[in-house]
């Protein structure tokens, strides 16, 4: 009996030993699961490496192949025999030699220049107007002018005039794009209004030879600016534009020589016609530094703000765009540095069309980008999204103001030729004073002419295209509104 017991003890004892070795060797079915996961878990992380290590690799042989394909194209430009680097630039558009580099030349007479009221309207300053062509200034215009050219005329003295006809304003390209802004730019743009201003009170009182040494000098300024960068050439037409409305009242307040006309037509005849494409090519070569710079250094991006914003937008606005690009990697891509060249290919090109289809292909430009409006570092600044229609509709009203202001002269030629009778048409000044019928910049048709119960309108349908009959644009008219560009005399 006890023994039989004795072997029950045993066999208990040996299964519970044979229980434990199971639940020692054998997982349970919780174990079992966790082991599964851990296992996936593992397999998808190495899954997920691989995979943005494959994607890392594509990204970078994209950027490789962008970036390739980006050299290319500006070899393609430079094999074109157009300028991609300040180097080029600078083989173009050479500095002066000190003896003849306007910017100090003028320097004495930039720094002389006095205050400006600005709460004293007057022409050619601010919003002033001229009176009409055949009026006289009222009393308290003409002393509000004698008062500013008194101010201003140590300024006009100190201009070394017999040394600016071989002078002009460098744009030390072979320095980089260090100085494209010349601050004495300014002072040149006030003493040629300065002169043009000289010109109308001298031709008010009688003294036409004054009066066209006036013009002339304005001119001579005009003349050192190049086409070399955008701010030149802007400058440069708006002097021109002002010496050409002080023109057409010299012409009607004052009797002018004919060799004096001569002289003058010679001097407008200059008149940069390709200046426009000059600057947008040096403009491109400025995209191309900076989309570089971008590329080198992202992190020096930075908002532009318009400079219609408050500060306080500009601030909030600076904050939230350079957070976000940063966070979406997107302050630079090779796809802007392409994006740059396109629009700047492609407005060069439409610069060479006629002003119809320029101010198109410009206007498509702009709502292209304005529609899409990415607020990209590179987009924004160096892309296709600056405003340049205005500008090339602009440049081309003053480049047919110059071509209208040209015609006036040489009918005002005629007229002293023939005892003061205008011609009857345009045609009647070839060969003698125009070697062939002037041609309206805007249409490539004859410009149009009337002769008039005393004197004689010139004009250009202008930039609307539509021959309004000699309407004259008046500081409440828009550039929406049609207006042609005119030069009439009327005595």
């Amino acid at each position: 009996m006890l023994s039989a017991m004795s072997q029950q003890r045993d066999n208990n004892s040996a299964g519970r030993q044979v229980v434990a070795l199971v639940d020692e060797t054998t997982p349970g079915p919780r174990f079992s699961r966790f082991r599964k996961v851990l296992l996936f878990g593992v397999a998808g992380l190495i899954v997920v490496a691989l995979c943005v290590g494959l994607a890392v690799l594509h990204s970078r042989a994209e950027k490789r192949r962008a970036w390739a394909e980006i050299q290319k194209r500006l070899e393609a430009i430079r094999a074109a025999g157009e300028p991609v680097t300040a180097d080029d630039l600078a083989k173009l558009y050479p500095d002066p030699p000190p003896e003849r580099d306007a910017a100090l030349l003028l320097a004495p007479a930039v720094a002389a220049l006095g205050k400006l009221n600005s709460t004293i309207e007057l022409p050619f300053f601010g919003n002033g107007e001229l009176p009409p062509r055949t009026q006289a200034f009222s009393e308290q215009m003409r002393t509000n002018m004698e008062a500013i050219l008194n101010d201003n005329q140590t300024a006009l003295d100190a201009v070394p005039w017999d040394k600016m006809t071989n002078a002009w304003f460098g744009s030390s390209f072979t320095l980089g794009f260090t100085n494209m802004e010349n601050p004495q730019l300014y002072g040149v743009n006030r003493l040629t209004r300065l002169l043009a201003l000289k010109a109308i009170v001298e031709a008010d009182s009688g003294d036409g030879k004054k009066a066209m040494e006036s013009i002339q000098r304005a001119l001579a300024l005009s003349g050192t600016l190049r086409n070399d960068t955008r701010l030149h050439l802007l400058t440069s037409r708006t002097g021109e534009k002002r010496v050409c409305e002080a023109v057409e009242r010299v012409i009607n307040r004052a009797e002018i020589p004919a060799d004096a006309l001569a002289a003058l037509e010679q001097m407008l005849a200059d008149d940069h016609t390709d200046g426009l494409r000059e600057a947008f090519l040096s403009l491109r070569c400025l995209n191309i530094f900076s989309m570089n710079a971008v590329r080198v250094a992202p992190d020096s991006s930075f908002y532009y703000a318009p400079p219609s914003e408050g500060k306080l937008e500009t601030a909030v606005k600076s904050e939230f765009y350079g957070t976000a690009l940063r966070l979406s990697g997107k302050i630079y891509a090779d796809t802007d540095f392409s994006e740059m060249l396109d629009v700047r290919s492609a407005q060069i090109v439409a610069l060479k069309s006629p002003p119809k289809e320029r101010f198109a292909e410009f206007t498509r430009l702009n709502i292209k980008f304005a529609d899409e409006g990415r607020p990209t570092f590179a987009a924004g600044v160096f892309g296709a999204a600056l405003g340049l229609s205005k500008q090339v509709r602009s440049d081309a009203e003053v480049l047919a103001t110059l071509q209208v202001t040209r015609v006036a002269l040489e009918v005002e030629r005629w007229r002293l030729a023939h005892g003061g009778r205008a011609p009857d048409s345009l045609a009647e000044l070839v060969p003698d004073f125009a070697p062939s019928i002037p041609l309206d910049p805007f249409d490539n048709n004859p410009l149009r002419y009337k002769k008039l119960a005393r004197g004689f309108l010139v004009y250009s349908i202008g930039a609307d295209f539509t021959d309004d009959g000699g309407k004259e644009k008046t500081g409440g008219v828009a550039d929406s509104d049609h207006y042609d560009i005119t030069f009439r005399v009327e005595r």
